[in-house]
């Protein structure tokens, strides 16, 4: 439609240098869209390791997913056989049928699937508002447009994917890991709040109610989920599960969790972050800016990580973070993130002083305890050594 004149703008079109004489791309990306490779459940031969890829066959879409996958077998230096289909349902129905034997997604490209469950992200893709040629005054206003708000809101992208985005790669089959934690645990804790009709609230009797609790039976029972309780841990306020002040997860918090993952063996990464003289923001402009200083930092990192990774105020100017659920790359994309967020606080605006973080990170499957925050803190001094203002993975070397 687009090319056909019938349309003069369309949203949502991953770059493709084929499509460059047809369309005019914009300098700015609207968003990035995630990459997942599928398998089958009772494929045991496949794991997220890039190795047990060799010689498979992968179903993708025609267009940017093959440039992905390409891209991603090189760089692992894999061989194997790329299936291409025009249509998502048959792609996903060659998948059940044997046909190939992973998918790639994206991270809004699928329904829930049976029998299918995530394997690995692969990688992502910008996508943009993209412009017919025909029409050149439009493009050079949107050039204009997204030009000024981007520099005067640098993560304005973030909030928006945050906002109106979300990762929907479904499937109601557990992996292999997550099976492994419901054989390892019997209970799950839920925290809710007092007087929060119609969602969460207690009865006369002192015991949970509201449509939470529909919510949740409702989950369990479509994933098949019987042999866990659930415990419900009432709140009467939002500031004992949250800090009051930058409205991340408090420490308390951070004690609870960290309490239920001492048995994990779920690979996860655990890092923390400090504000680079921060003592010093307080002394010079008062400690009313330093709050507002704080409430920045955390609104960063919120709208920069994912809304599954866990922020935490552990106290004063540091912060934690608990990462899950990621895949190969993981390393070099967290510390492209701290170096996104630097760029931004690096910014003055608002009234504020430029400050930057420092962070250490490690990654770790072999249950939470008091060795692995002090890995990720001396991987945290490890950047305060070379000069602050960046993040260190943890390693023996350190």
């Amino acid at each position: 439609m687009l090319l056909s004149g019938d349309i003069d703008i369309l949203t949502g079109l991953a770059y493709k240098e084929s499509r460059t004489p047809y369309i005019l791309y914009p300098e700015y990306a609207m968003g990035d869209t995630p990459y997942t490779l599928l398998k089958r459940e009772d494929d045991d031969s496949l794991t997220p390791k890039a190795s047990t890829l060799g010689g498979k066959k992968i179903g993708v879409l025609s267009g940017a997913m093959e440039s992905i996958i390409e891209k991603y077998l090189k760089d692992n230096s894999i061989i194997a056989e790329i299936v291409k289909f025009d249509d998502i349902q048959d792609r996903d129905a060659a998948l059940i049928n044997k046909e190939v034997d992973l998918t790639l997604v994206e991270g809004d490209g699928t329904g829930a699937i049976s029998g299918v469950e995530a394997l690995v992200e692969v990688g992502e893709s910008e996508y943009y508002v993209c412009v017919s040629k025909k029409r050149t005054d439009i493009f050079d206003d949107l050039n204009e447009a997204q030009s000024l708000l981007f520099k005067a809101s640098p993560g304005i992208k973030k909030e928006i994917e945050a906002t109106w985005f979300r990762e929907n790669v479904v499937t109601t089959t557990l992996s292999s890991e997550e099976k492994q934690w419901i054989k390892n645990h019997n209970e799950v804790i839920v925290g809710y709040y007092d007087d929060f009709l119609p969602f969460s609230d207690k009865d006369e009797n002192g015991e949970p109610n509201g449509i939470m609790i529909d919510i949740i039976q409702e989950m369990f029972s479509n994933l098949g989920i019987n042999s866990i309780d659930v415990v419900y841990k009432s709140y009467d306020s939002y500031e004992k599960m949250h800090d009051e002040l930058t409205g991340t997860l408090n420490r308390t918090a951070y004690s609870r969790i960290s309490k239920l993952l001492e048995n994990n063996q779920e690979k996860l990464a655990l890092m923390i972050i400090d504000i680079d003289l921060f003592k010093h923001v307080n002394d010079k402009y008062g400690h009313d800016v330093g709050d507002k200083v704080l409430k920045k930092v955390a609104h960063a990192l919120l709208h920069n990580f994912r809304s599954k990774d866990e922020v935490f105020r552990y106290g004063g100017d540091e912060f934690v973070v608990i990462f899950s659920d990621f895949g190969d790359g993981f390393e070099d994309k967290i510390i492209e993130k701290i170096s996104i967020i630097n760029q931004e606080l690096g910014q003055i605006k608002d009234g504020l002083p430029a400050v930057s973080l420092s962070a250490g990170f490690t990654i770790f499957s072999t249950g939470f305890n008091e060795d692995v925050f002090k890995e990720a803190d001396n991987a945290l001094y490890n950047t305060k050594k070379n000069g602050r203002a960046g993040c260190t993975m943890y390693s023996e070397k350190l």
